[in-house]
C-alpha cells in the first residue's frame, strides 16, 4: 500500500521525484550553502560588522559539511563490509562492523607446483585480513562467492618480523 503511494506521488508530482531524490536533497544542499558562504564571505570587507557572523555561519557549515561526508563514507564502507559478508561461505561470519574499515582488496596470484598459479582474494581491513578463494555454489548462483579465512591483524603481525631490504648497488 504505502509503494503504491510513493509510485503515485512520483507520477503526479511536478518534479517527478521519488522518495530517496527527496531525502537526499537537503544533505546535498549542505555543500552548495558552504560555497555561497565562502563566496560571501570573500565579498564582504574585512572591517564589516556582518563579518564575523558570516565566518561563524561558514566554520559551522564546513564542520556539518564534513561530519555528513564521514558519516556517508562510513555507511558506503559498511555497506561494502555487508555485501562481502553476504558473499562469504563456511566460517567467515560477522563481517561488518561499523568500527571495521576495509582498507584495500584484490586478487593475488599464488604460486603453486610446477610453476602454474591460482587466483585468491585478499581483503584487508584495519584490524584484520581476510584470505579467501572464489568457489562456485550452485544454489547461490553468485559468481562472487568466497571461502577463506580470518587473521586478526593483532595477532598476525606478532608474528611479523620487518628488516631493512638492501639498496640496489649495496
Amino acid at each position: 500500500e504505502f509503494a503504491l503511494f510513493l509510485q503515485h506521488a512520483k507520477e503526479t508530482s511536478e518534479a517527478r521525484l521519488d522518495l530517496l531524490s527527496c531525502l537526499i536533497a537537503p544533505v546535498q544542499r549542505i555543500p552548495r550553502y558552504r560555497l555561497l558562504l565562502g563566496d560571501i564571505l570573500k565579498r564582504t570587507d574585512e572591517g564589516s560588522a556582518d563579518r564575523a557572523h558570516i565566518d561563524a555561519v561558514y566554520r559551522s557549515v564546513s564542520d556539518l559539511a564534513e561530519r555528513v561526508n564521514g558519516d556517508m563514507r562510513r555507511q558506503e564502507n559498511f555497506q561494502r563490509q555487508l555485501q562481502l559478508q553476504r558473499a562469504f561461505v563456511g566460517n567467515i561470519a560477522n563481517i561488518a562492523s561499523y568500527d571495521r574499515t576495509l582498507v584495500r582488496d584484490g586478487q593475488l596470484l599464488k604460486r603453486v607446483r610446477y610453476g602454474s598459479s591460482k587466483p585468491r582474494w585478499f581483503f584487508l581491513f584495519n584490524d584484520c585480513l581476510i584470505y579467501a578463494k572464489t568457489v562456485q555454489v550452485p544454489s547461490v548462483g553468485v559468481i562472487e562467492t568466497y571461502e577463506g579465512h580470518l587473521f586478526s591483524l593483532c595477532r598476525f603481525l606478532s608474528h611479523v618480523s620487518a628488516r631493512n631490504a638492501p639498496h640496489e648497488g649495496d
